[in-house]
């Protein structure tokens, strides 16, 4: 109802409503036009790690360096068809560096297309500052360079301050955003092509508020969120399943959620923060506009594509889903990958829930497996163990039967390896927790082996330090454990080298230190290490045994003990001498125990006066005793007259006895001795001792006779023509 005085849109505060709320409206106009679309809010710098570093340095007449210069050099560059030198404008962070040159291009053409379509002024971005527009005393970072209506469509080309990790100063580019969206700018825009609206899988009902799918992150991000909290009812809306009927829909797409999460941790890992997250999604070469590629994973021979397709609902919203393609791809890849029957109808939190990024149903499969591992080696050991115990009975000799003994117990962790190494593969684990498996084991292995071969050396040695004591080798006794214990440690010590290197650490680095620190060590303990190689020296070669007389240079006795360092001498004179063993392969030993016989060995004299014939009796009785004894060797037995010494005429007595040692060769020789004595007396001589006996007489002169005699023969020589030689 009107008053007096009132008029039509005016309210008592005396000033009409209409036209401030339209002088509003045109202010806000003109403030966003003229003052070259400025964004509203101030962002910040965006910071990439890599800028577009496929397409190489930027080709001059590029000016990134301030809005205006970027809108410049883009606008001529493309109007001079010269698209790559174009795309160092862009912002190509999300496509990969092999491509960027191709797809840079490509987009750059587009963009240029519909930014001409839409008649975007040259003029329209005047910002000639590194900073850009400066809101509420911050710069902004971001400037609108244009905006349009057209092909049913409203869009902004923004321009963003940008920098990465190598440049020093930020460059004005095209954002991702717009990159994205150019694809589908110029098919409506340029192309004139309508966009298909469709609604996504009827048969699953509306989308809960939680499904959110405006971009490939999103969608990718809201698919693994819905699996992990074990919702696969909610993972299906982000399944493009129209390839099956919408009554089935539900219960299959419950299905097919569960299964490719399933395939997705088993064969491809997706990093999400490197999906688009642009309603547009990233440009790649060999692909549609509208899908997006995750990856591939094989089957047989063949790469099967994990791709995202773009959809547009009848409300005009962007809906990302997993293609159908992708998901008609899911049975095979889950029929290759999967679990069967039990990835189907086991509580989703099995394959869900990890601990220590092991899935809980592997968890109980590990245990399971050796439990089961347990169950077949007391079910196959006994047997097993029966047989190589009745194979050793055969023989007649008793070594095989105390090798086919010593296997009970490391064949057991043998059986166990086996069984590990056979079903382990059927947990499908990876990363890790194969490795650890892989681990287990062939430690398992190791120690089978370490322990077995240690049993074998062990019971080798038995049998050795038997056959020593039956051969009366004291020696070889006493070092046969020694020699056992160092090959035993030897046997470990590659079983833990083998056992690092199947862990993992690097076995050649750690030898390496070893080694430099063996050798400071074995500089250090030269003598000592000497010592030890002298005694393995001695065990095989054997020289000389326990017990035995040997002579070492100077020193004279009996062996007692050879140890890893010394040996030990029990002299004549009733000392303890010990030799060290690298004296004892450097020296000359002699070792009197092994002869095969003594020498005997004396030359007698008699005195002067003796007669020929005494001197012939002697030495056929002494030559006549020595071949009738029984301890003597005829054929080296020598009594022959020696010559004519100081004070006696010397016979020279060598023979060779029969005798073991040397004390039984010194009752030989004292019975030799005996004889001889007696030989003499009978012959009526006697022994000379060192004498001189003086005569005086008158010298005879010469013979007168005797020299003219001699002087006549010497002449008739020489006649007959005899001469000297």
């Amino acid at each position: 109802m009107r008053t007096r005085g009132s008029r039509p849109g005016r309210r008592r505060f005396g000033f009409p409503v209409g036209r401030y709320l339209a002088a509003v409206a045109v202010f806000a106009f003109v403030f966003f036009v003229c003052a070259g679309a400025v964004c509203s809010a101030s962002l910040g710098i965006a910071k990439r790690q890599k800028i577009n570093a496929g397409l190489g340095p930027a080709p001059p007449g590029v000016d990134l360096s301030t809005p205006a210069g970027t809108w410049r050099s883009f606008l001529e560059l493309a109007g001079q068809g010269r698209f790559k030198a174009a795309a160092h404008c862009l912002d190509l962070t999300e496509v990969p560096e092999d491509q960027q040159e191709i797809v840079g291009a490509h987009v750059a053409e587009q963009l240029y297309r519909v930014l001409k379509k839409t008649r975007a002024a040259p003029g329209s971005v005047t910002d000639e500052t590194t900073t850009g527009p400066i809101v509420e005393g911050e710069p902004s970072n971001v400037v609108v360079a244009h905006r349009f209506k057209a092909g049913g469509i409203e869009g902004e080309v923004w321009l963003r301050r940008t920098t990465d990790a190598t440049h020093r100063e930020p460059v004005w580019l095209f954002t991702r955003r717009t990159v994205s969206s150019a694809a589908d700018w110029y098919r409506r825009i340029v192309e004139g092509r309508s966009v298909h609206r469709s609604a996504l899988d009827p048969g699953l009902g509306p989308p809960p508020p939680s499904v959110t799918r405006g971009s490939p992150r999103a969608t990718v991000t809201g698919f693994m969120s819905a699996c992990q909290r074990r919702r696969f009812s909610v993972a299906a809306f982000y399944l493009d399943l129209g390839a099956y009927p919408p009554a089935e829909q539900k219960r299959i797409g419950a299905r097919e959620a569960r299964r490719l999460k399933i395939v997705l941790d088993a064969k491809l890992w997706i990093n999400v923060e490197t999906i688009s997250n642009d309603p547009g999604g990233a440009p790649e070469a060999g692909l549609p506009d509208d899908e997006e590629r995750l990856g591939s994973i094989d089957l047989g021979r063949a790469k099967i594509p994990i791709l995202l397709h773009r959809s547009v609902e009848p409300s005009g919203q962007v809906a990302w889903t997993f293609s159908r393609s992708t998901v008609a791809s899911i049975d095979p890849l889950y029929k290759a990958y999967g679990y069967g029957w039990m990835g189907d109808h086991l509580p989703a939190f099995f394959f869900t829930v990890r601990v220590a990024s092991v899935q809980l149903w592997q968890w109980f499969g590990i245990v399971i497996l050796l439990l089961l591992g347990w169950i077949i080696e007391r079910i196959v050991s006994a047997p097993l163990l029966a047989a190589f115990r009745g194979a050793a009975r055969k023989t007649r000799t008793k070594w095989d039967d105390e090798l086919a003994a010593a296997l009970e117990g490391p064949v057991r962790l043998g059986i166990l390896a086996a069984v590990l190494f056979l079903t382990v593969p059927l947990l499908d684990l990876t990363g890790a927790a194969s490795q650890t498996a892989s681990v287990i084991w062939k430690l398992f292995a190791i120690v089978f082996l370490g322990w077995l071969l240690s049993r074998w050396v062990e019971i080798g040695a038995r049998f050795l330090e038997a056959s020593a004591v039956t051969g009366r080798n004291e020696m070889a006794r006493a070092f046969i454990p020694i020699f056992s214990r160092m090959t035993k440690a030897l046997v470990w010590a590659l079983a833990v080298v083998v056992a690092l290197d199947s862990a993992g650490v690097h076995v050649m680095g750690l030898v390496a230190g070893l080694g430099i620190g063996g050798m400071a060590v074995a500089f250090a303990a030269k003598d000592s290490i000497e010592n030890v190689f002298g005694s393995m020296a001695i065990a095989a070669d054997t020289p000389f045994k326990i017990g035995h007389f040997i002579r070492i240079g100077d020193i004279t006795g009996t062996v007692e003990t050879v140890g890893l360092r010394s040996t030990r001498l029990r002299t004549m004179g009733r000392t303890v001498v010990t030799v060290p063993n690298a004296r004892l392969i450097s020296e000359l030993v002699e070792n009197y125990s092994v002869r095969d016989r003594f020498k005997f060995e004396t030359t007698i004299g008699l005195v002067y006066g003796t007669t020929r014939a005494q001197l012939q009796f002697v030495i056929d009785e002494i030559t006549r005793m020595l071949l009738d004894h029984p301890k003597v060797f005829n054929d080296s037995t020598r009594v022959r007259l020696a010559g004519f010494g100081a004070s006696s005429i010397d016979i020279h007595v060598l023979t060779w006895t029969a005798a073991d040692d040397y004390a039984a060769f010194t009752g030989i020789a004292e019975e030799l001795n005996f004889g001889i004595m007696e030989i003499v007396e009978r012959s009526g001589s006697s022994f000379a001792f060192p004498s001189q006996t003086l005569y005086l007489a008158r010298d005879a002169g010469l013979d007168a006779d005797k020299a003219r005699k001699i002087e006549e023969e010497m002449a008739q020589r020489q006649e007959a023509g005899e001469k000297r030689s």
